[in-house]
């Protein structure tokens, strides 16, 4: 430990705050011209370190070490001492820890506040030489606490092996409940494995049934759904082919309205032909023509016949149908009604042709078996037009029966 720097502060020549460091740890020297107070410096240690012969430091008293002796306004005197204590080989005792050690002393006035460190000094001078001189007392001091660790330390072994038996014993014995324990356990876990050993088989069978009625169930309806999915794509496509039939009726009706006014006219005709005969040399003609023209009629009769056949069989089947097919069932009807009156007036012209000699009689005659005859080819499309509204309907009427709801219905139709 060594002197780091000295602060003095109205110590004798120094009236202000003045601090002396660079102090060096192995030797330091204090230099300057006579009267430079160089002493001074060495007062202020002495003084800080607790001097009792004020004589040392060129005082006979301690007001002569405040500044003018307290007449220029100053009226204490401070200086304070910093030590390197970084050596903790050279540390003092209790001080080992700490890297500084600060040391004040300060007189105000004729008192000094450095009594206590005087008083103490002494204690302390005699501890160092005691500590010296005595070794062996420290020594022996030490032994005796060793004994005494010594002494509390075996006691306690002893404690510590007495807790050590106890907490066996009542290890062995926590250990025997426990096996007792187990066993109960065991022999409950048995009793109720075998009472509910039966309820558990039960309940597992009754899982696997449920389990595999599941899977069939849903096997089921992924199939329902896919073949709901390909009705309803088939009912989409079906109602297009329905638009074009309906579509095709309305057509139809026009042409047949078309056809009515053209028999109207040929009525008409008709009755102006009634109103004269033909000569000798155009009687031949006119028959040939007359036979062609009853052929041509009993063609179309055929015809007709078969259609009214065709479409007296598609009427049955229709009534089964839903409210859109007994619609189209009816336009039919209408159909066949018009047919009918077309049929009369055509057995009616027939009967007018068998006294008819004008050649304009014929071409009547002949006009209107044309016509006859467009109409019932226009007839054989309204029939394949009725064979798939036949079509349409039957699926319908699958998926309302498979739905069975009246939205899903709705939605085929």
């Amino acid at each position: 430990m060594y002197i780091k720097d000295i602060c003095l502060e109205g110590f004798k020549s120094y009236a202000t705050r003045t601090v002396v460091p660079g102090f060096d740890p192995y030797f330091n020297a204090i230099t300057g011209l006579n009267g430079s107070c160089k002493s001074n410096i060495l007062d202020s240690i002495c003084f800080v370190l607790g001097i009792t012969n004020l004589r040392q430091v060129l005082a006979s008293n301690l007001q002569k070490l405040v500044y003018k002796q307290g007449q220029a306004g100053i009226t204490k005197a401070t200086v304070s001492v910093v030590f390197d204590n970084s050596d903790r080989s050279r540390s003092p005792l209790g001080y080992q820890d700490c890297p500084e050690l600060r040391k004040y002393g300060r007189c105000v006035g004729t008192s000094c506040l450095l009594a206590e460190t005087r008083g103490k000094y002494p204690v302390y001078v005699v501890f160092v030489s005691a500590t010296e001189k005595y070794p062996k007392f420290c020594i022996a001091y030490e032994f005796v606490q060793a004994e005494k660790i010594r002494d509390s330390a075996v006691s306690g072994v002893e404690q510590v092996k007495t807790k050590t038996a106890d907490i066996e014993e009542s290890h062995k014995r926590m250990q025997v409940e426990i096996q007792e324990m187990e066993t109960q356990v065991s022999n409950l876990t048995a009793e109720k494995k075998a009472s509910l050993g039966g309820e558990v088989k039960v309940l597992s069978e009754n899982i696997d049934a449920l389990s595999r009625e599941l899977v069939k169930q849903a096997s089921v309806l992924k199939n329902q759904e896919d073949t709901l999915r390909s009705e309803k794509e088939n009912a989409e496509k079906r109602a297009s082919v329905v638009k074009r039939a309906e579509d095709g009726a309305v057509d139809l009706k026009q042409r047949v309205e078309g056809l009515s006014k053209n028999l109207e006219e040929c009525e008409k005709e008709y009755q102006g032909v009634l109103a004269g005969k033909s000569s000798g040399s155009e009687e031949k003609c006119l028959e040939d023509q007359l036979a062609d023209a009853k052929v041509a009629v009993g063609r179309a009769e055929t015809e007709l016949k078969q259609l009214n056949t065709k479409i007296t069989h598609r009427e049955k089947e229709l009534k089964e149908k839903t409210n859109e097919s007994i619609s189209k069932r009816e336009e039919a009807v209408s159909v066949e009604n018009e047919l009918n009156v077309r049929r009369k007036d055509v057995e009616n012209i027939k009967m007018a042709l068998e006294s008819l000699t004008y050649k304009g009689q014929m071409e009547a005659l002949q006009k209107v078996g044309k016509e006859n005859t467009e109409l019932a080819l226009s007839l054989v499309g309204y029939d394949e037009e009725l064979k798939c509204l036949d079509i349409i309907s039957s699926i319908v009427l699958k998926g309302s029966r498979r739905t069975k709801t009246q939205s899903a219905s709705k939605a085929w139709v």
